[in-house]
């Protein structure tokens, strides 16, 4: 009887994990391929004011040559507005904007500069609050856009349905975890572009995102961009879309420390933005939603439970042995079958290093961690 409890609890195990890593893709690429094709995307020049705003936390380093960057664009200049919101910069970041923008007057630039440091949601409220018309950027200071970033983002909102244009941001990797994110990331990015065509696109990424004012609703000190404009774009009416013309460039994490620190803030922020945004109501009124917001990322949380599930309901045995390769060999197939199997090194080491951060933030959340305040990972190991 043990034995058959115990081969149950782990069939049950592998099927969830098989669910997060490779059966979710699967379906979702089969549903996006019967969805109605993309409304065209229009790119001759718009004159819609473009505001890229940027959270800086002592950024002196990197913000000259991210403001040389944005005005490296095919997009009009005296169409674009670059919003600098200094959160508590202990640093020089507040003189080298000064001595940028002294030197690049054509540049539209603004600074609000806030003495103490409170997290990035102050900057993305504030620049939905000062610019109701404009059309919002969400970038940082690392990061780097190609020159049809910005026109590419911006003909997404000549349909009038669009709320939400992600870019495709790909992270440059010095080190052996940062090539293991970007195994992972290959798989993320193919599967964001399969629920953009089916219509629940839930996800985007903060250094690379545009949306109009209009969806956005006042957020709390636990939100950020990422994990909730797309729901509030969902909320308001609009769709959001993965465009993967609008391409952006980031640092990947050098560290394992950094990548799970990383990982348990999102899992944290996620679990705590869902919880607020997206209640009993929301599920009963939006089921098709409901099951790709949970599907792409609640579940992933739950994947550490499962992982353990496995290896002490059977690891150490021969059948359990066998089953966890079963299940490492479904991975493999899933994310083939999703666009091209990636390295099973680079994959293992994500998943360990997802799957300890996963953890931490269900932790984090458990205990009532609710701390938004963000300190770029390149500060610590």
């Amino acid at each position: 009887m043990l034995r058959s409890k115990t081969a149950v609890l782990l069939g049950v195990s592998l099927a969830n994990l098989w669910y997060v890593y490779g059966g979710y893709a699967r379906v979702m690429t089969l549903v996006a391929r019967r969805a109605p094709a993309p409304v065209p995307r229009r790119l001759e020049s718009s004159n819609d004011l473009v505001v890229v705003y940027l959270g800086l936390k002592d950024e002196e380093e990197t913000i000259r040559p991210r403001l040389a960057n944005l005005l490296d664009t095919d997009y009009p200049v005296d169409r674009l507005h670059v919003l600098c919101v200094l959160d508590g910069c202990a640093d020089d970041t507040l003189g080298e904007i000064e001595r940028f923008h002294s030197q690049h007057p054509e540049l539209s630039l603004e600074i609000v500069d806030y003495p103490t440091s409170s997290g990035k949601w102050r900057t993305q409220n504030l620049a939905a609050e000062r610019f109701p018309e404009a059309i919002l950027i969400s970038t940082d200071a690392e990061t780097s856009f190609d020159r049809r970033t910005i026109p590419e983002l911006v003909a997404s909102f000549a349909d009038p349905t669009v709320g939400v244009a992600a870019g495709l941001v790909t992270y440059e990797a010095t080190s052996a975890i940062g090539k293991a994110y970007g195994d992972y990331r290959e798989m993320e990015d193919r599967l964001r572009e399969a629920e953009s065509l089916a219509g629940v696109l839930n996800r985007c990424d903060a250094p690379c995102v545009a949306y109009r004012p209009a969806v956005w609703r006042p957020i709390e000190k636990f939100e950020d961009v990422d994990q909730v404009v797309c729901v509030l774009a969902r909320l308001s009416g609009h769709r959001s879309v993965h465009v993967r013309t609008a391409r952006a460039v980031d640092r990947a994490n050098v560290s394992s420390g950094q990548d799970i620190r990383q990982r348990a803030r999102m899992a944290k922020k996620t679990l705590l933005t869902y919880q607020h945004r997206w209640g009993r109501q929301e599920i009963v009124d939006d089921p098709y939603f409901t099951w790709a917001l949970y599907s792409h990322k609640m579940t992933r949380f739950a994947s550490p439970m499962w992982t353990v599930v496995v290896l002490l309901s059977g690891g150490a045995t021969a059948q359990g042995l066998l089953g966890t390769a079963r299940f490492l060999g479904a991975v493999t197939v899933g994310a083939g079958l999703v666009g091209g199997v990636p390295k099973l090194q680079g994959l293992a080491v994500s998943y360990l290093t997802a799957q300890a951060g996963f953890a931490l933030g269900v932790y984090q959340y458990l205990s009532g961690n609710r701390e938004g305040k963000y300190e770029p990972m390149r500060h610590s190991r």
